[in-house]
């Protein structure tokens, strides 16, 4: 019997919970709570994505977020610049693929 999928499903579920908590407690100006649960959602986003994907970058950009309110502008934007350097790498692969796929449709068939 394969447990993979309730492991992912369980890393899934933590990640969902930690997240939504650490809002909860930013929101609510708890920042030392906040952080402490924002740090173990962004770990299991890259337990579940790797810590370079998209998904992964929603965490790191919270964790900004919370730094900034806590005035600590250097931590914050350490996590700002990792979050622009994880689109901007992913939206150039996307534009890259878009741009090899219209090349690709537009050579003529030689015959």
């Amino acid at each position: 019997m394969d447990h993979s999928s309730g492991a992912d499903a369980d890393v899934s579920l933590k990640a969902e919970l930690h997240q939504s908590f650490g809002l909860l407690y930013a929101s609510d100006a708890k920042l030392d709570a906040a952080l402490k649960q924002l740090t173990c959602a962004t770990y299991y986003l890259c337990i579940m994505n790797g810590p370079e994907h998209v998904l992964t970058s929603f965490g790191s950009f919270d964790l900004g977020n919370v730094f900034a309110a806590r005035s600590h502008m250097e931590n914050a934007m350490a996590f700002y610049d990792k979050v622009k350097d994880i689109w901007s790498r992913h939206l150039m692969a996307v534009l890259e693929e878009r741009l090899e796929g219209v090349e690709e449709s537009s050579i003529p068939f030689s015959t």
